[in-house]
């Protein structure tokens, strides 16, 4: 009894977020088909589909013919003529895994069981999947007679006039026939790129992507708009001609470049669906080389006739898929936050989410920042949220979807107490965002900080990883960080984690770790604000100032008289971190522990520097994305080695942002200030 109340309790709640979903879905595709709009990304609505999709295989009882995932397409806008589709106009099947894409096959195999003439491996035709409008043509000997959107997939709206503005889209062909085209409409980045430049510059609301930029000019009365927006398009498709159409997909494709169509250029034909697997990964990691917006590649089993045999589901060819990239936004649920504290005694809010893949990698936790974070947010324990990855690495939470939120969403509140040490926590300011240890013997802040101290950020001592630093300070070895270069071979030895060669690679670290570059010392006492870059314009200040520093001593005495009006006048050094620097040196128990690295044999080196032509004096940078060839701590390097100065953001004072793979925000935030943009090989060009 018990076991049918539980599962008729989980069916209700299976019902109620079926519902909730449905109507979600239902609202962002009225907004993206209907109105030209959009609120979300197109993987954050796939992922709401596909939870959907995943409900309803668990309750196929719930399933009805009017939701989303039961049909395609949107109503056509009423203000255009309609035009009924000679052939119907499909979605495909999306697939993210090559696990689905071998169901996929495996399903075709299994409708041709019975067939005797089969092939004993199927042969496939793809092409990269180009973001943008589908459009079909329908010619009348030879010249276009209509171009119409996909709509329902029956009846689509006549956009003739714009397309004929697109020079891509031939008016008439190379040969006099009847035939029905089908291809998509696009806009290539640089063209986004300056489109958004100029409704920035006009105070007009910015576009999201370019395939809204180009449905936008396409749903035009006034075919100008479409003319300036300097559209392109590709076709992929052909039906209903007047003359026989090649017996194989890629052969229909070249067909279509004789009449004087533009197709592809990357159509390729794979033997096994492995070759297929191969080049989508390929494309994976080349698309962002491409002059436009690649979502995935098409397949498409290569054999019309084998077409025509497996034929169609309901709402699509089963002898095609969409083969898409590993989505780089999902939604997921907020299950719980947590909090850490960091070197620095931050409190920082940790989201906890049911597990979601996102951009091919399991994701369950996201760092909310801080609480004026959540309260932009206003996120709550149990929404539903759009996560993305941050230059395709960081998890973050972009959005809440509000029309999903439960009636029990629980909200967020600072917490009280510090969750390491048990010390109350407070906020070191009204202007302050974060919230604080008040405890300065916190054993967390203490672990953070050395570890901190000896990796790669610091001093990059080999062999003292975070365990081995927690095991040090739990037996008590390490109590600060001056008791790392105390470390003897004899105490090491008495410790289960080490043997003789270990012992000996971590005290020969440690004696290599004791001559140390001014920079590089600066950089590892993790003074709050004060990165590599900040650490090199401070020490250049300092030697400017106090000339050329030897020792830890020279450094506590040029520090005696370095104020904080001689620090804001550095380029690059702003009052929160000049007060920070300040209050560091000026701080009793710092300067004591400074002067026991001395005493146990820290030596200031000085910095072996190439002179590199200062090429970008003066001159501001900002980095987003990751960077293909070289790390962002070499990039860094590489700017201020030739006299430039690394922002963290973007203004109207920024000279260039480089652009790498998955840039976020600061992109689009330089395109509508009109900021110079590099892609890699731009700045690459630029330093060498």
């Amino acid at each position: 009894m018990a076991a049918t109340n539980s599962k008729s309790l989980e069916r209700e709640r299976a019902k109620k977020r079926i519902e909730q979903l449905r109507k979600e879905i239902e609202h962002h595709r009225y907004l993206y088909h209907v109105l030209d709009t959009q609120e979300i990304s197109d993987a954050a609505n796939d992922s709401l589909k596909n939870e959907l999709v995943q409900l309803e295989k668990q309750f196929s009882e719930l399933i009805t013919p009017d939701s989303p995932s039961q049909r395609i397409g949107g109503v056509a806008l009423q203000k255009f003529e309609k035009i009924r589709h000679e052939t119907r106009q499909w979605s495909l099947d999306d697939a993210f895994t090559r696990e689905d894409a071998l169901r996929w096959e495996e399903r075709n195999r299994n409708l041709l069981s019975d067939d005797a003439t089969k092939p004993a491996q199927f042969e496939y035709e793809i092409e990269p999947k180009i973001d943008g409008l589908h459009i079909a043509l329908t010619y009348r000997e030879g010249v276009l007679q209509s171009a119409a959107t996909r709509g329902d997939g029956f009846i689509g709206e006549n956009v003739t006039h714009s397309i004929r503005t697109i020079e891509a889209v031939p008016l008439r062909l190379d040969k006099q026939i009847d035939i029905f085209i089908e291809g998509e409409i696009f806009m290539h980045k640089d063209e986004f790129e300056k489109l958004n430049q100029r409704r920035a510059k006009s105070g007009e609301p910015l576009f999201a992507n370019p395939r809204n930029a180009s449905a936008g000019a396409i749903r035009q009365l006034d075919p100008s708009i479409a003319a300036q927006r300097k559209l392109d398009c590709v076709v992929y498709e052909c039906s209903n001609a007047s003359i026989p159409i090649p017996a194989k997909q890629s052969d229909k494709l070249q067909f279509l470049r004789e009449l004087g169509c533009k197709v592809n250029p990357y159509v390729s034909v794979q033997r096994s669906l492995e070759g297929v697997c191969n080049a989508w990964q390929e494309w994976g990691t080349r698309r962002s080389q491409e002059n436009y917006w690649i979502d995935g590649v098409v397949v498409k089993i290569n054999d019309i006739e084998l077409q025509r045999r497996v034929g169609y589901t309901g709402k699509s060819p089963r002898w095609a898929l969409a083969l898409k990239f590993a989505p780089e936004e999902a939604t997921t649920v907020l299950k719980d936050v947590t909090y850490q504290v960091g070197r620095t005694g931050k409190i920082t809010p940790v989201a906890v989410f049911e597990p979601v893949k996102v951009h091919g990698t399991i994701v369950q936790h996201a760092s909310l920042h801080n609480f004026d974070e959540i309260q932009r947010l206003d996120i709550r324990i149990g929404d539903t949220v759009i996560i993305h990855k941050a230059g395709d690495i960081i998890p973050q939470v972009k959005q809440v979807l509000k029309g999903l939120r439960p009636p029990h969403a629980q909200a967020i509140k600072p917490p009280k107490k510090c969750p390491s040490c048990g010390a109350p926590v407070h906020k070191e300011d009204s202007d302050y965002v974060d919230y604080v240890c008040s405890n300065p013997r916190c054993r967390t802040i203490f672990l953070e900080e050395l570890t901190y101290f000896v990796g790669k950020g610091g001093l990059d001592i080999k062999g003292l990883g975070t365990k081995i630093v927690e095991h040090f300070a739990d037996v008590g070895l390490v109590t600060k960080r001056s008791d790392i270069f105390g470390l003897q071979k004899a105490e090491l030895l008495e410790l289960e984690r080490f043997a003789e060669k270990s012992a000996d690679n971590l005290v020969a670290a440690i004696e290599r770790a004791r001559r140390v570059t001014l920079r590089a010392l600066i950089r590892s006492l993790g003074i709050p604000l004060v990165g590599d870059q900040t650490a090199s314009l401070f020490v250049g200040y300092l030697e400017r100032s106090q000339g050329a520093i030897r020792s830890i001593r020279e450094l506590l005495r040029a520090m005696d008289s370095i104020t904080l009006e001689g620090l804001l006048s550095v380029h690059g050094i702003g009052e929160r971190v000049a007060q920070s620097i300040v209050a560091f040196f000026a701080h009793a128990a710092n300067r004591k522990e400074l002067q026991e690295f001395e005493h146990r044999g820290v030596r200031i080196i000085r910095e072996q520097r190439h002179q590199k032509s200062q090429i970008f004096n003066n001159k501001t940078f900002v980095l987003t994305g990751s960077l293909e060839r070289l790390s962002r701590a070499k990039a860094q390097h590489a700017i201020t080695q030739r006299g430039g100065t690394v922002s963290s953001s973007v203004s109207a004072k920024t000279d260039y942002v480089v652009v790498g793979l998955g840039p976020g925000s600061k992109y689009d935030k330089a395109r509508a200030l009109g900021v110079k943009t590099l892609n890699e090989a731009q700045f690459l060009a630029m330093i060498n």
